[in-house]
């Protein structure tokens, strides 16, 4: 799976984004886009969000978590969002949580009708700030969903780093 080695520090990380990565990120900026760190987050929010999402990318239906689910994932004391705004409005979302050293990202989404303003490509920015901010190693962007040559998750998350490593879940 991807992951960012944090303890390069910011200069060093962003040195290493790809050029595609640094021209979304301004144009997300010049689009009227900031993002914003959060303890917790708005469950409401996410979920709406993330239904879009996956609803654009025609999601198996194992990636449709009932409420129950987000709503015990938003009670986690780890739990931190990055949250794209435009117009003070939020038009993308990740879900991330961190453990000692690591910060790791478990779920991301988009509404489809401003993706034209690349806005994660400033939330996955907005991860490495955060992870940074809470003096953490390393950043878990995770793998991809489909077989390597067929995934553009996975590719996407290649454009902010080519660090791989072995990720194990229990």
């Amino acid at each position: 799976t991807v992951f960012i080695n944090l303890e390069n520090g910011k200069n060093l990380i962003e040195k290493k984004l790809k050029h595609s990565v640094i021209r979304n990120i301004k144009k997300a900026i010049n689009s009227g886009l900031d993002f914003k760190i959060n303890d917790g987050g708005d469950v409401d929010d996410f979920i709406m969000i993330y239904q879009n999402a996956m609803n654009r990318v025609n999601a198996d239906k194992y990636l449709y978590f009932n409420r129950e689910y987000f709503e015990n994932l938003f009670k986690l004391p780890s739990l931190m969002t990055i949250n794209v705004n435009y117009r003070n409005d939020t038009i993308a979302s990740a879900v991330c949580f961190s453990y000692k050293n690591y910060f790791h990202y478990h779920l991301g989404a988009s509404y489809t009708e401003y993706l034209s303003f690349r806005p994660n490509d400033l939330m996955f920015y907005g991860m490495i700030q955060a992870g940074l901010s809470k003096k953490c190693s390393y950043l878990h962007l995770g793998g991809g969903n489909l077989p390597l040559a067929d995934d553009g998750l996975l590719r996407f998350k290649k454009k902010f780093s080519n660090d791989f490593g072995e990720f194990y879940i229990g």
